[in-house]
């Protein structure tokens, strides 16, 4: 996973600025919802695990590395750590209520159900301004 972690970081990097903030993280957060759930209801062979696991590093790690380039143009210098640090821990919370609703049920079920935070990210990202080209709030 870290393997695929280090090329995933560079590569959100390269391609958000090509491309803009909006179009990377929807692309990135699809892909990532589709490999946590072919990991985790797909994978069942050690080869299939040690093949899936590196694209999953790859696609979920970028998104953190996106959200140091995004999350720090939004908000203005005064409040910018708290609203990051904000942002994060709604995240988790989401992702923690989910886990809860899913409690009892097998790991494999609980991990694939876990993708729907990214739709949660696919549809705030849409609601959030395109910042690539634009200087930072102040």
């Amino acid at each position: 996973m870290s393997l695929g972690a280090v090329f995933g970081t560079f590569a959100f990097t390269m391609v958000t600025v090509r491309f803009g903030r909006r179009l990377t993280f929807t692309v990135f957060l699809v892909a990532s919802m589709l490999v946590v759930v072919g990991v985790f209801l797909f994978a069942d062979t050690r080869w299939e695990i040690y093949t899936l696991v590196p694209v999953k590093g790859f696609f979920l790690s970028a998104l953190f590395a996106g959200a140091m380039i995004y999350l720090p143009e939004l908000f203005p210098t005064r409040i910018r750590s708290t609203a990051i640090a904000f942002c994060f821990s709604v995240g988790y919370l989401i992702a923690a209520c989910i886990y809860m609703l899913g409690s009892g049920l097998p790991a494999r079920w609980i991990g694939a159900a876990m993708s729907c935070v990214f739709l949660i990210g696919i549809a705030a990202i849409w609601m959030l301004p395109e910042t690539k080209d634009k200087p930072l709030p102040e």
